[in-house]
């Protein structure tokens, strides 16, 4: 029980981190994409 606890913290930290830094990546291109029209 305690281990698969600390494997789905671990799981959920990493996606909150991919998450943040696909949302980082998008408002980044969506800034450039205003930028050139």
């Amino acid at each position: 029980m305690l281990c698969i606890d600390k494997i789905s913290s671990i799981a959920y930290k990493l996606l909150d981190v991919c998450f943040s830094s696909i949302k980082h990546v998008f408002i980044e291109e969506s800034k450039r994409i205003k930028g050139q029209s």
